[in-house]
């Protein structure tokens, strides 16, 4: 007989229609992954009592597109998945850049610690001066 497991669950937050009725979970690596997306769609300073929470990427607007804005855009956004989802850890990040838009984008790949599960997140796209 196999026994189910769950390590994480959370809301899901990610339908299309919210129904104050509705009780459905995302579990294990999907909630944690949907955890670092809310850090990520999340501005800093929006959650009252919560200021730190999500990132403030508005503070790249003027820099020049290149390696160096790339990783300070990097190193930012790590410390805040180190500080707000402990569950993971990264373990790449590519950067790529997009020249005639202004467009760093960042691919994220991160282990869940709890389960050793690797996964590549969407790219994360922040709009810089070029």
């Amino acid at each position: 007989m196999a026994t189910t497991i769950t390590v994480y669950k959370d809301l899901n937050v990610r339908l299309p229609q919210v129904d104050s009725t509705d009780t459905t979970v995302v579990t294990d690596s999907k909630a944690v992954i949907q955890s670092i997306w809310r850090l990520f769609t999340t501005v800093e300073g929006e959650i009252p009592f919560y200021r730190g929470y999500g990132l403030n990427l508005n503070q790249f607007v003027q820099r020049p597109l290149n390696r160096a804005t790339a990783n300070d855009i990097d190193e930012y956004v790590k410390n805040k998945i180190k500080i707000y989802e402990p569950r993971v850890e990264v373990i790449r990040a590519d950067a790529t850049a997009d020249l005639d838009n202004g467009i760093v984008a960042l691919t994220y790949t991160v282990k869940v610690k709890a389960t050793s599960q690797l996964i590549t997140l969407q790219a994360l796209k922040v709009t810089v001066n070029g």
